[in-house]
């Protein structure tokens, strides 16, 4: 029996490929340089904080997709098309780095560049050794006896990442802070347990939108008063633990897994289908695409805050291109395959 698509999974890996573009947008648009007084720096520090759910959604999706995953010969063939992916779409990075940019790239030089993870390409390094434990994660979780028992370790991994130190900040700091920046198993672990309890979650859409709406607005409040008078005083860039961004990230991914989404047109859904399954390329490719668009804005508006009305379309801009071109990289990968299958 053929399993049916889930279309709200795609939502949600096109969400965090969206994401992705647009939270570089910041990068390079000069943001964190911005002195934050006035409407448009709070504007963007609360757009910020949705774009920065990027990551986080695709930890959760994986969790959520993954949770039953156990040690074989073909889970371990699964990471194939990740790295297969990885390099194609490095190579052309580096055939852009040399044509368009004029790098004199050595052999050296390219081998360093796919085997060290540049670019934006670190995700797929920390991937591969989620990856790899993820058999012994779901292990240890399906070994717990109930429920409460698997929220204590959702808990757990929430405290020690993010908890301790919030509580340090605020109080004596009598917490342990080793294991902050643990967030890859973090968001992992919060996508089982949300598979886990889907049927149990009760809040209707409306008002996990409205939750979101609030999150957003205290996390973008946050950051832009911490900042206030100054350039950039919040959380670090990456700063994928915080937990504004784990309570916004984990209220958006429920909200799109819920959404009523059969009844959009056909269109609709194939657009979504296409764009989840090159959402990996996208967000690798994306480099060449902010290293062209963002030169020729930056030359020719020299105000980093005027900036901040390009954004549309700049993202469209790079979404758009790096879309294109992970198909034609996603092609590339299926011509391999079918080439490897003959032998």
């Amino acid at each position: 029996m053929q399993r049916t698509r889930n279309i709200n999974l795609d939502i949600i890996r096109c969400m965090a490929a969206f994401c992705v573009v647009s939270v570089h947008f910041f990068l390079n648009c000069g943001f964190y340089g911005w002195t934050f007084v006035g409407g448009v720096p709070f504007a963007a520090c609360c757009m910020r904080a949705v774009f920065m759910i990027c990551v986080p959604l695709f930890l959760m999706l994986t969790g959520y997709l993954m949770n039953n995953k156990r040690i074989s010969k073909r889970y371990y063939k699964g990471v194939v098309k990740t790295i297969l992916i990885y390099v194609l779409c490095t190579v052309c990075i580096l055939v852009y780095r040399c044509i368009y940019l004029n790098e004199p790239l050595t052999m050296m030089d390219m081998f360093t560049a796919i085997t060290t993870y540049s670019h934006y390409s670190w995700y797929i390094g920390m991937y591969i050794g989620l990856f790899l434990l993820i058999p012994f994660f779901n292990n240890a979780y399906h070994g717990l006896s109930s429920k409460k028992e698997k929220a204590m370790l959702v808990f757990t991994l929430l405290f020690l990442n993010t908890l301790a130190s919030l509580i340090n900040s605020i109080y004596l700091p009598i917490f342990p802070t080793y294991w902050a920046g643990l967030y890859p198993p973090m968001y992992y672990f919060i996508g089982v347990f949300i598979c886990d309890c889907k049927d149990d979650i009760r809040v209707s859409t409306k008002w996990n939108a409205l939750l979101i709406i609030a999150a957003v607005l205290l996390s973008g409040s946050h950051s832009y008063f911490k900042s206030y008078g100054n350039g950039w005083l919040a959380d670090e860039p990456g700063s994928y633990g915080d937990i504004k961004i784990i309570i916004i990230a984990t209220l958006v991914f429920c909200f799109l897994l819920r959404v009523d989404a059969e009844r959009l047109p056909n269109i609709a859904k194939k657009i979504i289908y296409k764009v989840s399954d090159v959402s990996l390329s996208i967000y690798l490719l994306s480099w060449i695409f902010d290293n062209f668009y963002y030169k020729f804005l930056n030359e020719r508006v020299v105000d980093s805050v005027q900036r901040f009305y390009y954004y549309p379309i700049m993202v469209f801009l790079v979404f758009g291109s790096s879309f294109v071109l992970g198909v034609f990289v996603e092609n590339i990968y299926k011509l391999i395959m079918r080439l490897f299958a003959k032998k």
